[in-house]
């Protein structure tokens, strides 16, 4: 067997097994997350999803375009918006082990496959489940090569994770989800320069990504076979895509833990390399009660070097270059004592009090704490201020990973705030929220009502 044959022997047998409860809740809110974030970004994103969408024929018997007023597509341009209007905000699941965000490349490209096909919620559940493992497995072996090299995993990993879950709703045989590995390993894209100085293409790579899982699904079922070893061959995905890789999580049995398990969510709308950060940002503005960002002399910020590199600049000519930003999130911090969606604007970004407070901001890689990653990702933000008060404050695990979950009523506030801002009400909010956390009515009759 290849190794891409020993990964896909697992997926199948993962799907065609009962779940434990503990993983289909998780998955469940992993949806419950991506649903929020979707339809908040959706909000956001409102006038050029309209351009979009006026250029496209109306697909009546399509997927939900969600954020779009009940207004169907086809489903790769459903999958498309949903992957970009899920990582708009920054604000959706992530996996620090792989440096990945699978939910926005994922979630909507099975949600889209599960409604137009009326499959019932325990589908869009076993896609989640599976297509996260897959995104996952495969980012393990490549990472962190594959990162230094320019690539983004969410797009080119999430890629195959979107077509593997998109086969798994499906129920596809052990073969058909291996020529879907294929197809998507072919279409796999996404580069971390879409993050850079005023580009606002980074959610692309998560939609594109998305977009491409199913059209991956559709290639195998218009009868494409994929070649023997699409990971692991001599011009395979593995070999291709970085220069150091190990094959050990194609091969590794999952002995009852899954790798949706190791998904963190967010609280603040920012790159997750700056969460540790905020976290201690926020504790010393509220135990010390500095509101007056006037009464700090200097700041100076310690963080492992991957959270620096591509993190420490201060210069943020756009709302994307500011939540890639560990600076310019503590500054922020400090003067609003909060990082969340209303905080980084165009407004924010301009602030006289922030760009003030970055002048007089340092980032230091620790070694230390290097050494550390990727079981801590920590972060040390230290205060001098100008009546002569050192203050510091030290995170190893942001709030929101595995070890520090978010509570269940963490979870439903966060929906409850993301739904409202796209236009529901509370009450509605809270009905949609009942419905993917408690019930199994089939996946078409929840579109209909997010919209």
């Amino acid at each position: 067997m290849t190794v891409s044959d020993q990964l896909i022997r697992i997926l199948y047998e993962m799907n065609t097994r009962p779940l434990p409860e503990e993983v289909r809740q998780e998955a469940r809110i992993c949806i419950l997350d991506e649903l929020g974030a979707m339809y908040g970004g959706a909000m956001q994103l409102s006038d050029r999803m309209k351009r979009f969408l006026d250029f496209q024929p109306d697909v009546p018997n399509g997927a939900t375009v969600v954020g779009a007023g009940g207004r169907k597509a086809s489903m790769e341009h459903a999958a498309l918006w949903g992957g970009i209007c899920g990582h708009v905000f920054d604000i959706d699941d992530g996996n620090r082990f792989c440096n990945l965000h699978s939910g926005s490349a994922v979630i909507p490209a099975v949600l889209a496959v599960c409604e137009v096909r009326d499959l019932p919620f325990d589908a869009l559940i076993r896609g989640t489940v599976i297509g996260f493992e897959a995104a996952a497995r495969v980012a393990l072996c490549v990472q962190p090569s594959h990162r230094m090299h320019g690539f983004h995993a969410s797009g080119t990993c999430g890629t195959v994770g979107a077509a593997l879950g998109a086969a798994a709703a499906l129920g596809m045989t052990e073969q058909e989800m291996k020529d879907c590995l294929s197809a998507g390993v072919a279409a796999a894209s996404g580069l971390l320069e879409m993050q850079e100085n005023v580009s606002n293409l980074k959610p692309y790579n998560l939609g594109h990504a998305a977009m491409n899982g199913i059209t991956a699904v559709s290639m195998v079922l218009a009868g494409f076979r994929g070649p023997v070893d699409p990971l692991g061959g001599k011009r395979g995905f593995l070999p291709s895509l970085s220069d150091e890789y190990t094959t050990e999580w194609l091969e590794k049995e999952p002995n009852g833990h899954y790798l949706i398990q190791d998904s963190y969510h967010k609280s603040y709308a920012a790159c997750r390399h700056c969460h540790a950060a905020i976290d201690s940002t926020l504790v010393l503005r509220t135990e010390n009660r500095i509101e007056d960002p006037e009464a700090i002399e200097q700041v100076t910020i310690r963080i492992y070097a991957q959270g620096a590199h591509g993190h420490d600049h201060k210069d943020c000519p756009g709302v994307v270059s500011a939540k890639m930003s560990v600076p310019f999130a503590v500054c922020l911090s400090l003067v609003k004592g909060a990082a969340g969606i209303p905080d980084y604007t165009e407004e924010t970004i301009r602030d006289p009090r922030v760009l003030q407070l970055l002048a007089r901001t340092d980032v230091e890689v620790n070694d230390g704490m290097t050494a550390l990653v990727p079981k801590k990702r920590p972060a040390e933000v230290i205060l001098r201020l100008k009546d002569g008060r050192v203050l510091n404050c030290r995170t190893d695990v942001a709030r929101g990973e595995p070890e520090l979950p978010l509570t269940r009523d963490a979870f439903i506030r966060k929906f409850r705030d993301l739904m409202v801002y796209g236009g529901k009400t509370a009450a509605q909010a809270d009905m949609l929220c009942t419905r993917i956390l408690e019930d199994d009515a089939s996946v078409r009759t929840l579109m209909n009502e997010l919209n």
